[in-house]
């Protein structure tokens, strides 16, 4: 055991084996190195289509948000109108009966004095018809 000790501490086989570890330093880092740039360049050439698929997937969550969002508005505006539309539908008939109660009254009128005028004509000739006849003509 001791021939091996000396054999490795000798300064030749230490110089030796420093520079073999020194040489799979090197083509280590170098394949490291290597296998680094590799990846990076291929980080870098999918890199532009990353992020277009990223900026894809952002703007559909963005416009599929506006979307509901415009809906909802849409809805909420509607139901606004529509409730407008009902409250001027309702005062439109409100005034339609008015007036159509106000014509029948004025009709009814009409019809009454019609009637007086009528029953009044119609006793002014039975009361000529009457004095007529007592008078002999």
């Amino acid at each position: 055991m001791n021939a091996l000790a000396n054999f490795f501490l000798n300064g030749k086989t230490l110089g030796v084996v420093k520079e073999v570890g020194k040489m799979a330093l090197k083509f280590a880092s170098e394949k490291v190195a290597a296998h680094t740039i590799e990846k990076t360049t291929q980080s870098l050439k999918r890199a532009p289509q990353l992020l277009e698929d990223y900026l894809e997937q952002k703007k559909d969550k963005y416009l599929s948000d506006a979307k509901t969002e415009a809906e909802k508005f849409f809805a909420s505006q509607l139901a606004i109108l529509e409730l407008r539309i009902d409250q001027k539908i309702a005062e439109i008939e409100k005034k339609l009966d008015e007036r159509i109660e106000k014509e029948l009254k004025y009709k009814l009128r009409i019809l009454i004095y019609t009637l007086l005028a009528v029953s009044i004509m119609g006793l002014v000739s039975l009361g000529y018809l009457y004095t007529k006849k007592k008078i002999g003509l």
